[in-house]
């Protein structure tokens, strides 16, 4: 009895020695990095099966990114809607920033809506407001604004006064979609004073704007000094001449009020920009020059490329990876000397070229100024 005792401790004091080394040698094994896959050498169904293989595992994220920016746009965000929901809590919010980017290039505005709740701060609260209002989803916009105001939410994602702001701006374009057009001035009105920043102003002046030219704006009960359409375009013409609102609101672009707000998500660096809207205004800012207007030096500088491609999709996961840094990206079909089309990532420079150009450098991204 007692040999068969020793021998038992024995076998397992060898079972557990082995077991550990066995532990050690799993968790020192460093995490596979995720392949690199030419762009449609892969099919959807191939994807599938190799994500299948990583399901669960820390770097499934990592894989899925690989595999689905090596598919067609469309296929790549079927792939995330199958996969997204069986990757760990831990990676999702990362990869909602990736597929919400790819959604919004592709024009997928209902698939960018559905990942969007993934990320918890305030900037794709803002987003996902924006995306139901330029839908039409306006039952789903004030969902997502109760979301915002409730309480419990509130200790969790504080509001900057600026996003605080905006928020409030949204309302009232929300009042707007809704007919509640009074309610709308009267929450816009507060809006254009010098304390919010100069894109909350312009927003909220076009907003007015378009108050301005209805029919409903003679029915308007409260103050409307200084709120005409004339008034108003003296106003942001003397303060952001430049700006794409003065562009419309001075007749230079035509666009109507829910393209203005899907617009508006573009110009936020998430989706493919509004070139020929930078174009009209760009041929406007010049005549004004050629008539004796005043000309902002720096005006010219606002743009700073980042990245030029010969492949449509290598740009594009470059941008996406801008994007989750916090740089207001877009991707530009340009042509070569020779006329063959190229891809031109570039950065937003918020109105400071080399503000944004030492950031970037920070960041491990070399850029020079674009027109």
């Amino acid at each position: 009895m007692r040999k068969a005792a020793v021998v038992f401790l024995f076998l397992s004091a060898v079972f557990w020695q082995a077991f550990c080394q066995t532990s050690t040698t799993i968790k020192q094994q460093p995490i596979q990095a995720p392949p690199k896959i030419e762009f449609g050498k892969i099919t959807i169904e191939q994807a599938r099966k190799e994500l299948a293989k990583v399901q669960g595992t820390s770097n499934m994220s990592a894989y899925l990114e690989a595999y689905a920016l090596a598919l067609p746009l469309d296929k790549a965000l079927v792939l995330y809607r199958e996969f997204f929901p069986k990757l760990p809590a831990a990676q999702q919010e990362a990869a909602a920033r990736t597929v919400i980017s790819l959604a919004l290039i592709a024009g997928r505005l209902d698939d960018a809506i559905f990942f969007l709740p993934s990320i918890s701060t305030a900037q794709a609260r803002m987003l996902e407001l924006r995306l139901c209002l330029a839908t039409g989803k306006l039952q789903e916009a004030q969902m997502v604004l109760q979301r915002i105001r409730n309480p419990e939410q509130s200790k969790k994602t504080a509001l900057s006064l600026q996003e605080d702001a905006e928020i409030k701006l949204l309302e009232a374009w929300l009042l707007y979609f809704e007919g509640f057009i009074e309610q709308s001035f009267s929450a816009a009105k507060p809006l254009v004073t010098t304390e919010n920043e100069k894109s909350i102003r312009n927003e909220a002046f076009l907003l007015l704007w378009y108050i301005a030219n209805s029919d409903a704006f003679a029915q308007i009960k409260s103050a409307k000094k200084g709120f005409d359409e004339k008034s108003i375009k003296a106003a942001i013409g003397k303060e952001s001449p430049y700006s794409i609102e003065h562009g419309i609101i001075a007749g230079a672009l035509k666009i109507a009020p829910s393209a203005w707000i899907l617009e508006s998500t573009r110009l936020s660096g998430l989706a493919l920009s509004a070139k020929p809207a930078v174009a009209a205004l760009s041929g406007q800012s010049a005549q004004q020059d050629k008539a004796g207007g005043a000309s902002d030096s720096s005006a010219g500088f606002s743009r700073l490329q980042v990245g030029w491609f010969s492949v449509r999709e290598n740009a594009v996961s470059f941008q996406a990876t801008l994007v989750k840094k916090g740089f207001k990206t877009v991707v530009e079909e340009q042509k070569n000397k020779d006329g063959e089309l190229r891809w031109a990532v570039i950065v937003d420079a918020e109105g400071d070229w080399s503000q944004m150009q030492a950031r970037l450098k920070d960041a491990g991204f070399e850029s020079y100024i674009v027109q």
